[in-house]
């Protein structure tokens, strides 16, 4: 969940702000600066969601039913999503920003799926 406000505080807030007037010349900045601590946030996550998902996958019989592959892909996904991001992309603002909301998006469909899986979906 830490992963997923943060995207949503860094895509709906400190981008917002960061483009106004007055904080537009300290963006870049704020933005580098704030990305590298998220991204530490962000591949521990990936971490944990290997290490439980094995876990989770072993406890339950490996049984893969629909939203728990579509969720399987979705974690894959995000995880291209961030290297690519991380990787090069990112250094241009507006491929930044779009890698940013498509995280944002997989990342909270990877949420709701996992309500899905739990709930014997």
């Amino acid at each position: 969940m830490a992963w997923v406000g943060g995207s949503i505080f860094m895509t709906l807030v400190l981008a917002p702000v960061l483009r106004t007037t007055e904080l537009r010349p300290h963006a870049a900045l704020v933005i580098r600066g704030s990305g590298r601590r998220f991204r530490t946030l962000t591949y521990a996550a990936f971490a944990v969601f290997l290490v439980t998902g094995v876990i989770l996958l072993a406890h339950r019989g490996f049984v893969l039913k629909p939203p728990l592959v579509v969720k399987l892909v979705l974690v894959g996904a995000a995880f291209a999503v961030s290297l690519l991001h991380d990787l090069g992309a990112g250094r241009r603002r507006w491929a930044a920003a779009w890698l940013g909301r498509l995280n944002l998006a997989l990342t909270t469909a990877i949420v709701l799926l996992s309500v899905l899986v739990v709930r014997g979906g």
